[in-house]
């Protein structure tokens, strides 16, 4: 299967995995700068060639997502009005809002852990074979600050 095909290219097949063309614009909402930094990262990213464009709404939800926690994270209030009395209280988010979240960086491969299982490999080209009767792959990330995230991720760095 081609890559960009929205499935992630399997480990040993000699795949590479290219950039997106361009980076999709966001309107219509209060986007923070780290939100925007976030979006160009993330489709400027090595694996941003694997996502369709059907992903791009799946990736506008975290976007709102992520701007409502900046807005808890300044303590912004929120208006609440019963018959004719009003009166403000934090703006929180629930505990849906937060799961959303996890399974939104889970399933576009937003950690170094979610790429793990997506099988969404960091090198440039293929690994090279593991050793015979090895289960585990010998092919190191040509990408220091890859090969750091993994030592902390497993507690050896």
């Amino acid at each position: 299967m081609p890559v960009g095909s929205g499935r992630p290219p399997m480990r040993g097949q000699g795949r590479t995995i290219t950039k997106a063309a361009k980076v999709p614009q966001l309107r219509g909402e209060e986007w923070t700068e780290a939100v925007r930094a976030w979006w160009r990262a993330v489709w400027t990213s090595p694996w941003s060639g694997l996502y369709t464009p059907q992903d791009e709404a799946g990736l506008r939800r975290l976007a709102v997502l992520m701007v409502k926690q900046a807005k808890v994270e300044r303590g912004e209030t929120v208006t609440k009005t019963k018959g004719e009395e009003s009166w403000e209280e934090p703006l929180e988010f629930t505990a849906a809002e937060l799961a959303a979240i996890a399974q939104l960086e889970d399933r576009y491969g937003l950690s170094p852990r979610a790429r793990q299982v997506l099988g969404w490999d960091e090198w440039d080209e293929a690994p090279p074979a593991p050793p015979k009767g090895s289960t585990t792959p010998a092919a190191q990330p040509t990408d220091d600050v890859a090969a750091q995230r993994r030592k902390r991720l497993t507690g050896t760095g």
